[in-house]
């Protein structure tokens, strides 16, 4: 993506050619990858200073430059950067080498003062104030010489933000000779020992209360050494990423492996050790049997990133279904975008109804023990309720359940009315798996009702009279490109023509539709081919990843490449996505739009596997076009191999498919299967063909194959598939069912924006990076 549109949001900013920038300080919480910012709760700078610090009138220091030099590197969990005093002179050569690392709710920094520090002022300036929201009050508690307690609350700021109060616990490793506020806010700490050369803080973060606080720093960090603590943030990082380990070309490799960094931001981790939470920003405090998880991007996320989850991931299902329903509470909905345990209403629809309907229709819902299957089933159940009664409560949704659409004068009327039938679908498929019949029919009839607003005429889906009958349920006349009408907001950033293909939990009607199989792909073509997205008043999610009238920056289009299998063209999905993915880069410009809390990643992780959940409600995934030479996913129960013979620039069209020895006889798999572990074998090729009309390879015979043989491993081992020159190996990383282990927690470090160091052996700043060093909420900085 063009790096300007979205750096406002990122909190690290460094121009084009420039060797060091102004620095405010490391946040402590920021938000990752979204179009909005919000976090910087608690802001700590080191300094050592040969004059008095001052305050500008903006109520900041700058007081640091940050060089960007061979010193500045990041790894997930990690973070090093060296500072020089903003007065540095030629006389005054200062510098500080600062360190970060990060564990679930808690984290240290340590601080190196440099030789010309010499004789100047060491102390550290914490500051409760922030660029991101408008500091209402900031208190701090000196309890001992090392340890103070904070607490800052904060108004919103803008219609996605939310006010909260934010609890920090700080211990330094050399005593505080005094506590002086020198702004609103802002406070230095100086040091009793002027002369030493190592400082190490120890921070522990709540959104509970200060004991909470406190209580995380005890648990979570129990030493003051800090290399042990970066050694278990980057186990717990290799242990995440090692669920699946792939070979292929090393620039892809850390495209990869930097979306699968980037898919773990979120949800976050909200709950103290003791799991203790407050709901709704200051509300009530709560205490129950589950982890409680924040930063939900729902509208964006389940989409891939929920489905992600739930494939690598399954043992978070229960505590995210859990967390979500324990939001209900405070609207009396289920809510769309959480941030700090409050309900933003950002966004529209009730896409969590789609989020807990994939989790209970994949079987991760269902509780273990004995007892009744109604005992077992009581998750599934209560995500049903809650799903059903949020579809009853959405806006300008009233009327569906008499089967009137959505009215065109409702802000986003199309949108709506497609979103609400894609989760009115889910809603549909849960209902039947729980023996709800009557239920059940009436959400597949309402999920048919975004038929009414398609114009049979211009095989368009566009807004219309409510009435349906008479003079008012005429379409509104729009172009096929015009992306807000010109009768009001129609379409939630998107235009006509890219939602006409919004409905993904009914395919096969689209194609009827639109005239079958050669209009659905002559209508693809012209979407990606013969339009574009001109009018950008739909906002900046519109500007970036444009490919034709397609918009990989956005969301609701990241579905449309593989409606071409449905064309019965797969050879154009391939060509498009070999397209697509190439938006993905290794550079500070490496995304297409803003990562949405996971989604954009989401989407090439799938992608460079060879599969994507077109509907995640429906437990299909749709064939594309492999990315990577060859991935093992290490599943709840078993693994799955993915091989791609053949793979290269050149060689992007399948020539075969085949699960466990056998041709794939359609475009899809289902979860169900490859969940159990297997081998999905791709032949790639550089010819177009149908690849479902071609025969699986020949069995492997021995495990003394070459790499370069072409067959198949059935349900064994894959022995024929020898690791590739350059490749990576994972072998060493270990994975748990602990949830403990998820890595997208309270306070994992923000500020890391490249992949795995172990990965991007070539060149740190060569990872895919989204132009981020403080984005991503409850997260150390």
């Amino acid at each position: 993506m063009a790096k300007s549109q979205w750096d406002y949001n990122s909190g690290y900013h460094r121009p084009p050619g420039a060797t060091s920038s102004p620095l405010l300080g490391f946040g402590l919480t920021a938000l990752s990858g979204t179009g909005l910012n919000d976090g910087g709760d608690f802001i700590l700078l080191p300094v050592a200073s040969s004059s008095s610090i001052a305050v500008n009138k903006h109520n900041n220091i700058i007081a640091a430059q940050l060089l960007h030099d061979s010193t500045e590197q990041a790894s997930p969990g990690y973070y090093r950067c060296t500072l020089q005093s903003s007065e540095a002179t030629a006389k005054d050569t200062s510098r500080l080498e600062v360190e970060l690392v990060a564990q679930l709710r808690s984290g240290m920094m340590r601080v190196r003062f440099g030789p010309g520090s010499a004789g100047h002022q060491r102390a550290l300036i914490v500051n409760l104030g922030s660029p991101q929201d408008r500091l209402e009050q900031g208190t701090a508690s000196q309890k001992t010489p090392l340890l103070t307690l904070w607490t800052r609350s904060s108004a919103a700021t803008h219609h996605c933000s939310t006010d909260h109060t934010a609890y920090a616990a700080i211990e330094t490793s050399v005593p505080v000779s005094s506590l002086i506020e020198i702004g609103r806010g802002m406070w230095l700490l100086q040091l009793e020992d002027q002369q030493v050369e190592e400082l190490v803080v120890r921070v522990g973060l709540s959104q509970v209360d200060e004991a909470g606080a406190l209580t995380n720093l005890r648990a979570e960090l129990d030493s003051w050494h800090f290399d042990a603590t970066v050694a278990s943030a980057r186990g717990t990082w290799n242990s995440a990423l090692g669920r699946v380990r792939a070979e292929s070309d090393d620039k892809d490799l850390v495209r990869f492996y930097s979306a699968l960094y980037h898919a773990m931001m979120g949800p976050t981790l909200f709950s103290d050790v003791d799991r203790r939470y407050r709901l709704g920003g200051r509300g009530k405090i709560e205490k129950k049997d589950f982890d409680f998880y924040s930063t939900f991007s729902l509208w964006d996320t389940y989409r891939a990133e929920h489905p992600l989850l739930n494939l690598l991931f399954p043992e978070l299902a229960v505590h995210l279904a859990k967390s979500l329903l324990a939001m209900k509470q405070q609207t009396g909905k289920l809510p769309r975008w959480v941030l700090y345990g409050k309900e933003t209403g950002c966004m529209i629809g009730y896409p969590a109804a789609n989020v807990l309907s994939e989790a209970a229709l994949k079987g991760l819902l269902r509780l273990p023990g004995p007892g009744s299957l109604r005992a077992t089933q009581s998750l599934e159940l209560e995500a049903l309720e809650a799903a059903v009664d949020t579809s009853k409560r959405a806006e300008g949704a009233q009327l569906l359940d008499r089967l009137i659409p959505v009215s065109p004068y409702e802000y986003g009327g199309v949108s709506k009315a497609l979103e609400y039938a894609w989760s009115d679908s889910c809603i549909a498929k849960l209902a039947g798996r729980l023996g709800k019949e009557e239920q059940k029919k009436h959400y597949v009839k309402r999920s048919q009702l975004y038929r009414l607003n398609f114009d049979s005429g211009k095989k368009l889906i566009l807004p219309r009279g409510v009435g349906l009958a008479g003079p008012d349920h005429s379409f509104v006349n729009l172009a096929p490109s015009d992306v807000n009408g010109a009768t009001g907001q129609h379409y939630v950033e998107g235009t006509p023509l890219q939602y006409t293909f919004m409905v993904p939990h009914e395919v096969p009607r689209l194609v009827d539709l639109l005239g079958g199989q050669s209009a659905l792909s002559e209508k693809l073509d012209t979407y990606f081919e013969r339009s574009a997205v001109t009018d950008h008043s739909g906002g900046r999610d519109l500007e970036t990843g444009h490919l034709g009238g397609h918009v990989q920056g956005n969301e609701p289009g990241h579905h449309i490449p593989y409606l071409y299998n449905a064309a019965g063209a797969p050879w154009r999905a391939q060509e498009l996505l070999d397209r697509l993915m190439a938006m993905y880069g290794t550079g500070a410009d490496g995304l297409p739009g803003n990562d949405d809390v996971g989604q954009m990643s989401a989407w090439f992780v799938f992608s460079a596997l060879g599969f994507y959940p077109v509907d995640p409600c429906d437990g299909a995934y749709s064939i594309g076009r492999p990315l990577l030479r060859r991935a093992v996913l290490q599943l709840a129960s078993g693994s799955l191999h993915v091989i791609a013979h053949n793979q290269s620039l050149t060689n992007k069209y399948l020539q075969s498919a085949s699960w466990n020895g056998k041709p794939l006889s359609g475009f899809d798999i289902q979860h169900a299967e490859i969940v159990h572990g297997g081998e999905l074998l791709f032949v790639m090729g550089a010819s177009p063909t149908d690849f479902r009309k071609q025969p699986a390879p020949p069995p492997c015979q021995s495990a003394s194959a070459s790499s370069t043989t072409i067959c198949s491993c059935g349900s064994g081992a894959c022995t024929s598939a020898k690791q590739q020159p350059g490749g990576l190996d994972l072998a060493q990383t270990t994975t748990t069912n602990n949830n403990n282990n998820w890595p997208s927690a309270l306070a994992l470090l923000a500020g890391v924006f490249l992949a795995a160091r172990f990965i991007c052996s070539a060149g740190l700043r060569r990872c895919l990076v989204s132009a981020t060093l403080a984005e991503d909420p409850n997260k150390l900085t």
